[in-house]
């Protein structure tokens, strides 16, 4: 039988798939402090490129590619990625999917100091082509929610397993 939280469902490893515990990891994280704290530097020492400026010059092409190995599946693939990344309990929240906490200044602008330790709202660069129109500089972003250690834990936080438990 399976029991409501996911515990319990393998006989050798009883935390396998039980709701709510710490995600598993192909690779070890690189936190900034080894434990939760992001990076911000590059491994040369140089601030890493906004996430905005990433997307914006990846998704917005003027050119038109037709990837001979792509098909369906890729794209179904992502979706799946997709739907487990925005579907993560964020930090300090009410409800699973929507945080109460506020990253970014009513104006569009970044907030300084940060008003939450989980804040790490991402700069949009001036020259962005969307929200410049808008006069914003800062995009929310919240931490995710780390899941409770256990003794088997290793030292680094894990996001907490939601949406597929």
């Amino acid at each position: 039988f399976r029991t409501p939280d996911g515990s319990c469902n393998n006989v050798n490893r009883w935390e396998w798939g039980k709701a709510r515990t710490g995600a598993g990891r192909l690779l070890t994280p690189t936190y900034r402090d080894g434990i939760s704290t992001p990076r911000t530097l590059s491994i040369y020492g140089r601030n890493l490129t906004s996430a905005r400026k990433i997307s914006t010059y990846t998704i917005y092409t003027y050119e038109w590619y037709q990837d001979p190995v792509s098909n369906l599946y890729l794209m179904q693939f992502g979706q799946f990625l997709d739907h487990d990344l925005t579907k993560t309990a964020l930090t300090n929240t009410a409800s699973a999917y929507a945080s109460s906490i506020a990253c970014c200044s009513s104006d569009g602008n970044i907030t300084v100091p940060s008003p939450h330790q989980a804040c790490f709202p991402i700069e949009i660069p001036g020259d962005d082509g969307f929200y410049y129109t808008h006069k914003q500089k800062c995009m929310e972003f919240v931490r995710s929610a780390f899941a409770s250690r256990q003794s088997s834990d290793p030292s680094w936080s894990n996001q907490v397993k939601f949406p597929e438990s």
